[in-house]
């Protein structure tokens, strides 16, 4: 507010998980997803990660990947990309990689996700999901291309999440 002076305001956990993860049980009620088989990478970004988190040639990435589950259902793979020079010894961490991966950001490298931009659109379900979401490959599945944003407006997350909704809802709010 005007004249009141600058605040910072830290977000939750539950804050910025319900901020941007948009699936949703059929009746409404929000899926606070667990999460398993996570694994960390580094590498030099590729071209197509380079273009889409606007980094020079040369620049190195964090790969994450991890299934999503609900109730011991898993239900989603995420792959995440991220630019290492924002997120230093990100393989390092105490305990691993959390399950909420915004709060993390925000409390440990003092980056705040404040906006994404997500695609959504229908694949065939690969053969190598089809195993752990118990369903045929080639099987309608949910692909959410997600961009996430700080406050720069500096892109700092490329995530591609695919998604047997079975029973669930990917839920965006326009406008």
């Amino acid at each position: 507010r005007q004249g009141k002076g600058t605040f910072v305001v830290e977000q939750t956990p539950a804050d910025v998980h319900f901020r941007f993860f948009n699936v949703f049980e059929a009746d409404g009620t929000r899926v606070l997803p667990g999460s398993r088989g996570t694994r960390v990478r580094s590498g030099k970004a590729n071209a197509q990660e380079r273009t889409r988190l606007r980094l020079d040639a040369g620049a190195l990435v964090w790969r994450i990947t991890r299934l999503r589950t609900l109730e011991d259902r898993a239900f989603m793979q995420e792959r995440v990309i991220l630019p290492a020079a924002l997120f230093p010894q990100l393989d390092a961490r105490d305990g691993g990689i959390p399950n909420t991966l915004y709060d993390m950001f925000q409390a440990d490298f003092g980056v705040l996700i404040v906006r994404a931009s997500d695609a959504v659109c229908g694949a065939g379900c690969p053969a190598a999901l089809s195993g752990p979401f118990g369903i045929a490959t080639g099987s309608p599945i949910t692909v959410i291309d997600r961009v996430a944003y700080d406050l720069d407006e500096t892109p700092v997350e490329w995530r591609t999440s695919f998604g047997h909704l079975d029973g669930m809802v990917y839920r965006a709010n326009v406008g």
